[in-house]
């Protein structure tokens, strides 16, 4: 069995005997010889006269297989990012298992209006394009989303939903997969990439410290928990389509597997936008498309697989990845971000982490969000915020609005401290504690504190987290 991101235990393969699912294989793998996107921009690519001059070469990252182009300048970070991007694209393509000599050049883009200055064809809310004329030369460009200041920037360093799209650029580089243009009329789509892209990708983040392993990572689990559960209603007995042969057919949950995993191939285009306040993570379908690529194009195998993952989280908005602090989120300026644990937490425990608060830039600070009992919405969340305090309020349902319980104003959050918090449910009790501050206790009468737990920021915020604790109490 081959091993990947995604392997969790070995599992009796099956074969597949319907001519659909084999016609629709070749598709969906990753390329069996795969050739590196070559380019070499030369003394005159991107910069033009004044890289060649040697000008910029402070804002730019060279390494043995990409080149990364900061196409703006920070007088603090310089090649802080573009050394960052390297880092993660050298390792995807270690991931990718590429041989050979290949050179990749990807720029780096500060925000995405940006984009329309150089391409006003581009939609708005452009994060990644597959190529952008830069002086001359087609790269793939990713921007900075969300912007951040250029202080928060050079210390935390790209965002999340930053380096996922430069990773994923990069296995598409190194694999040598070229985007499909679309016509301007066909109006916006989802981008497709193939199983090998999203596998190299996630390989080579998490090879660069930036992405858990498989379920444990909020981006992976995501999609892992949306696919498991579009399948969940479909029979996983393989059919078997010839009584007088021993082999296996394909079960319904195989063949919905790879319906999913093909859903999105006309759905190809030339740039991905992050509309506001939605979740920036891995589809049904992507997580189909790597089960399938890492299997062989076995879909029973596929199924058995995906059985075996249990995900640890799912992300409601925004995006969210590993950083050496433990979790690291950026909220924009216009909404807040927020990822809840896939599976409720019942019965009584101290959850205990720690919040270190940033802004994302001058017009906002920072506040750090911790939910605790969500039931569909139905939530208790703690507000901690350097501007007004400590609150813990309760929202009774979706879209409704947050209502204080209790609070303590004079206790603002500092910005960049280690700040501990603890939660304690114990019964209908629940007792808060953020940087020795205590809030006052609150019996919750009307509805148990069980459901699930999430951390999140405010809007116009950079959030980074401990990883969360769970201690269970009197044994429950």
């Amino acid at each position: 069995m081959r091993t990947g991101p995604l392997t969790r235990v070995d599992s009796p393969r099956y074969s597949m005997h319907n001519l659909t699912t084999l016609v629709a294989i070749p598709a969906l793998l990753a390329v069996s010889t795969p050739q590196p996107l070559t380019s070499d921009p030369g003394p005159r690519g991107p910069r033009g006269a004044a890289h060649a001059a040697g000008q910029d070469d402070e804002l730019d990252a060279h390494g043995d297989h990409f080149d990364i182009f900061s196409l703006w300048r920070s007088e603090r970070g310089l090649s802080v990012y573009a050394d960052q991007a390297l880092d993660i694209c050298e390792e995807v393509w270690n991931a990718a298992g590429v041989s050979g000599e290949g050179r990749v050049p990807i720029a780096l883009v500060e925000h995405s209006r940006s984009f329309r200055e150089m391409d006003p064809k581009l939609p708005k809310q452009t994060v990644y394009t597959p190529r952008l004329d830069v002086n001359g030369v087609d790269m793939p460009a990713i921007c900075v989303t969300p912007r951040l200041h250029d202080r928060t920037h050079y210390f935390v360093g790209l965002p999340p939903a930053t380096r996922r799209l430069v990773a994923l650029s990069a296995a598409a580089g190194a694999l040598g997969e070229r985007v499909t243009q679309v016509s301007p009329e066909s109006g916006p789509r989802r981008h497709r990439w193939s199983g090998g892209v999203l596998l190299a990708a996630q390989g080579g983040l998490e090879a660069a410290g930036y992405a858990e392993s498989a379920a444990e990572d909020p981006w992976m689990s995501t999609g892992i928990l949306a696919l498991q559960t579009a399948l969940a209603n479909l029979d996983a007995t393989p059919i078997q389509l010839d009584p007088s042969s021993d082999a296996k057919g394909v079960s319904p949950r195989g063949a919905g597997l790879l319906k999913l995993a093909l859903a999105e191939e006309k759905d190809t285009d030339t740039a991905i936008t992050l509309p506001s306040g939605k979740a920036f993570c891995a589809s049904a379908g992507e997580v189909a498309r790597m089960l399938l690529t890492q299997c062989g194009g076995d879909s029973e195998q596929a199924v058995l697989e995906l059985s075996a993952l249990t995900p640890r989280w799912t992300v409601e908005a925004g995006a969210f990845g590993k950083h050496p602090f433990g979790w690291h989120t950026a909220a924009p300026r216009q909404h807040d971000v927020l990822m809840l644990s896939a599976e409720p937490l019942e019965g009584d425990f101290v959850l205990r982490t720690e919040i270190y608060l940033i802004s994302s830039d001058l017009k906002a600070l920072p506040q750090a969000d911790i939910v605790i009992g969500d039931q569909d919405g139905d939530r208790f969340l703690i507000a901690c915020s350097h501007k007004e305090g400590l609150y813990l309020f309760r929202r009774p349902g979706r879209g409704m609005e947050y209502k204080a319980l209790t609070e303590a104003k004079e206790s603002v959050v500092p910005l960049a401290k280690r700040i501990p918090v603890e939660v304690r449910v114990d019964g209908e009790v629940l007792t808060i504690s953020v940087g020795g501050v205590q809030l006052q206790p609150q019996r919750i009468k009307n509805r148990s504190l069980a459901g699930r737990i999430g951390i999140g920021a405010h809007h116009g915020s950079t959030i980074l987290f401990k990883p969360v604790v769970i201690e269970r109490l009197n044994g429950k």
